[in-house]
């Protein structure tokens, strides 16, 4: 979209937000959300604008496709269960995304190293008490370790906010 009252030689600023979701099979998404102001500084979704993914293997960054915005914002790059990320020595996956601007829009990027981890959980209830148990391992480039010293929070949907109901640690 274009951003309320636009002049047809105005360029406007378009920012991203660069994140990931692992699902509950295992597969992963890289959403980018594209945002713009319109006159007022009210934030907008920007929609139908090409995002382009890149992962750096080796220190190069290598395409890993290209998706337009929907009507949220969100372009969202879809990764199968089992999909082999590159990792750098110390475990790290760096994927970049980047609008390359158009007539409208300017040039927007954002840059996002995570560690790929695995949580599992049981939820137990012994003597009317509610228990969370956990476990977590991170893969690294060509190993696997246990979580250690990190925090994990449990929250549940509310009308306007997530509430906190736990935390734990990895011990």
């Amino acid at each position: 979209i274009i951003p309320l009252e636009a002049n047809q030689d105005e360029v406007f600023p378009v920012y991203l937000e660069l994140i990931t979701w692992k699902h509950d099979d295992d597969s992963r998404s890289l959403i980018a959300k594209l945002l713009t102001e319109d006159n007022d500084r009210n934030e907008l979704p920007a929609t139908g604008l090409t995002v382009f993914y890149y992962i750096l293997n080796r220190g190069e960054h290598v395409l890993l496709g290209e998706v337009t915005s929907n009507e949220n914002g969100n372009a969202v790059l879809k990764f199968p269960a089992g999909y082999d990320f590159p990792k750098d020595e110390e475990g790290y996956i760096s994927v970049y995304a980047k609008f390359p601007g158009n007539d409208s829009f300017d040039v927007t990027e954002s840059e996002l190293n995570f560690k790929d981890v695995s949580i599992d959980f049981e939820f137990v209830e012994k003597d009317e008490e509610k228990l969370i148990f956990f476990a977590g391992v991170v893969y690294g480039q060509n190993d696997t370790l246990p979580l250690a010293d990190d925090d994990l929070y449990f929250y549940v949907p509310c009308m306007f906010s997530d509430l906190m109901i736990a935390e734990g640690w990895f011990e």
